[in-house]
């Protein structure tokens, strides 16, 4: 059975002859022993100390010991080389285009904001003063900066965190130029602009309790009277806390245990999760920015509330199903370089990294997006070069901190204090050198149409290779046998 130390959420000496190990990834695991009492005493206390070292933390994971490549003979590809964002800006078409000139790549070395990207795009006519003032009134200093680009109508995907609206009804004058000028395009002079005015689109993945409710803390969401054009959407997505929940009760009701166990049924506890209904809306506002950018032809702000969580999730989903490129095993990495580790979403909170603390700032937000994904693919099997296996690696890497990739909560934490792409290896450059296996047989790599799944809940399913794998009857058994089923914990190439 493999463990990585790292995935261990708990440990909790039961009696002198029993141990409980609960892992992140659902795993209930039960150890018996010959009653000793100092003994199993003496292992835990072991095993705590390499799980959740004191003061060490994430610079005493094993990602900064793991080597990679001796035993292949030949040069791997690099994972850490596979993101470059000004070609990614280049990409899709805000750098060295036509339309460049509307649009700039800012980088201050992260002293604006300490977990944003060190590079990223914002129209050309935002003066450094519109910046720095735009910026102070989104929390955390997350003003709106572009993730994609509609090469087909220049309508723009941009993210942010909350508006510093608060109770007394805030506004910001560099706030409300930027957002116009996602609108428009990146360009005021616009004459189409001016016959026909086009809709800016905000997309607030909260409910509108929620997002109201935060004015007290001197946050809230967008006045929209103050914006030109706009209009704003509530897309009911629950917060982190709902989601450690849900997850817990989907696999502590029984999608890891033996069926005739669980009382009132397993479909009734998969139900009572709400899981799949969490999943469901995730998918319904990812695919409203989709339907608002190609159908139209209108721009598009996603956030919730400090925009490294169900934005992420939001904005890399549309990205997904907009844009072929994405559904590619170079294009993901890119898509999950962009909008998660660049953006900061904050892996080591989320996932507890080294660490037994913050365990309310634990939640399964990277995990529902490769659900999320895991959907799609259900729905349009040909359509990405990778299989379902890179998922799950992915789902397994995330928590196992064997890779440097997830690591820490934001870009600077990794530049400046882990230094991860001198110290540790990418997980991309790992799947990368197993491409085969993580490779989709039926990828038909012709298809660059946009996806339009179905988010009735009858057609969202449970992810049973994720959550059912350790139920051994869950396994297929015909054809490829228990095999097929056989998960990746960084071995070593052959």
């Amino acid at each position: 059975m493999d463990i990585p130390v790292n995935t261990i959420q708990s440990i909790s000496k039961l009696d002198s002859s029993c141990v409980l190990l609960m892992c992140k990834d659902l795993r209930p695991i039960l150890c018996s022993f010959e009653p000793n009492d100092l003994w199993v005493t003496t292992l835990v206390t072991a095993i705590q100390s390499i799980a959740f070292p004191n003061g060490g933390g994430v610079k005493d994971v094993f990602a900064f010991h793991y080597k990679l490549g001796k035993e292949l003979g030949g040069k791997l590809e690099n994972g850490w080389d596979i993101y470059d964002p000004l070609k990614e800006f280049e990409r899709i078409g805000v750098v060295n285009s036509p339309h460049a000139r509307f649009y700039r790549i800012w980088s201050d070395n992260y002293t604006m904001s300490e977990t944003y990207p060190k590079y990223f795009c914002v129209p050309s006519a935002m003066s450094e003063s519109d910046i720095m003032n735009a910026a102070k009134f989104r929390s955390k200093c997350r003003m709106p900066a572009v993730s994609w680009r509609n090469k087909k109508n220049g309508a723009i995907l941009c993210r942010s965190a909350q508006p510093m609206v608060g109770l007394k009804s805030s506004r910001n004058a560099a706030d409300e130029k930027l957002l116009n000028l996602y609108r428009v395009r990146g360009d005021p002079h616009n004459p189409l602009e001016l016959e026909e005015p086009s809709t800016l689109y905000i997309l607030d993945a909260r409910k509108v309790l929620a997002a109201t409710g935060n004015q007290v803390q001197g946050k809230g969401t967008e006045i929209i009277s103050n914006y030109a054009h706009a209009e704003l959407v509530y897309c009911n997505i629950e917060n982190i806390h709902v989601m450690r929940d849900s997850v817990g009760a989907l696999g502590g009701a029984g999608v890891t245990k033996d069926h005739g166990e669980i009382k009132d049924g397993y479909i009734h506890h998969v139900k009572d999760s709400h899981w799949l209904r969490h999943v469901q809306l995730v998918l319904k506002a990812s695919i409203l920015a989709a339907e608002r950018m190609e159908l139209n032809d209108s721009s598009v702000l996603v956030h919730c509330s400090d925009g490294w969580d169900r934005t992420s999730q939001m904005s890399s989903i549309a990205m997904l199903l907009l844009d072929p490129y994405y559904r590619t095993i170079k294009g993901f990495a890119v898509l999950v370089e962009k909008e998660w580790c660049d953006f900061g979403h904050k892996f080591k909170d989320r996932h507890g990294q080294a660490s037994d603390r913050k365990k309310d700032e634990r939640s399964p937000v990277f995990i529902q997006f490769l659900d999320a994904v895991h959907q799609i693919m259900l729905q349009f099997p040909t359509v990405f070069e990778f299989n379902e296996r890179m998922l799950i690696f992915l789902a397994d890497m995330v928590h196992s901190s064997l890779f440097g990739t997830f690591l820490g909560n934001n870009s600077k934490e990794r530049e400046v204090v882990l230094d991860v792409k001198n110290k540790t290896v990418s997980v991309w450059t790992y799947i990368l050198a197993k491409k085969a296996e993580y490779t989709n047989a039926s990828f038909d790599k012709k298809c660059e149409d946009v996806l339009w799944p179905s988010t009735s809940i009858k057609m969202i399913k449970t992810w049973d290779r994720y959550f059912c794998r350790f139920d051994i009857d869950c396994h297929p058994k015909s054809g490829g046998g228990l095999d097929a089923w056989r998960d990746d914990w960084g071995e070593k190439l052959k």
